[in-house]
């Protein structure tokens, strides 16, 4: 069985840990918005205009140099989705990291009840009940 002063440290540590967590969780929602931003900067300004700019102008234009130019432009429409993909798969793992951070907040919460009440118990049984006389030497 615990002491009081110790379940309080204990209660107190899981606090601390708490509130780190919570700290974490803002740190991530504000790198979110932040990449989410950058994302659909990139997507709106960047990927969908170049998917769609017609780079000969007229289809009988379409010459070497205008072959090789939509083989770059392809291949940079190709690259800029990648990096899009796999900055929509970071945003996700941001999203499960912060559940599960919420999820680890959730259980240090019980915990801590459960500290608290185990605490109150020892608390309410070390006092006198109603009514009791307590003798002290004197």
């Amino acid at each position: 069985m615990s002491s009081i002063d110790e379940l309080n440290d204990r209660i107190q540590a899981l606090k601390e840990r708490r509130d780190e967590l919570y700290d974490k969780i803002r740190e991530l929602e504000d790198a979110y918005d932040y990449i989410a931003q950058r994302k659909a900067n990139i997507e709106n300004n960047v990927y969908k205009p170049a998917c769609t700019y017609d780079m000969t102008r007229n289809g009988e234009w379409l010459g070497e140099r205008e072959r090789d130019g939509e083989d770059y432009r392809n291949e940079m429409n190709m690259r800029t989705s990648e990096g899009l993909n796999e900055t929509a798969q970071l945003l996700e793992d941001i999203l499960q990291l912060i559940e599960n951070i919420k999820e680890e907040i959730r259980q240090i919460e019980e915990e801590i009840d459960s500290l608290r009440a185990e605490r109150d118990s020892l608390i309410e049984a070390s006092q006198p009940a109603q009514g009791e006389w307590s003798y002290v030497k004197i």
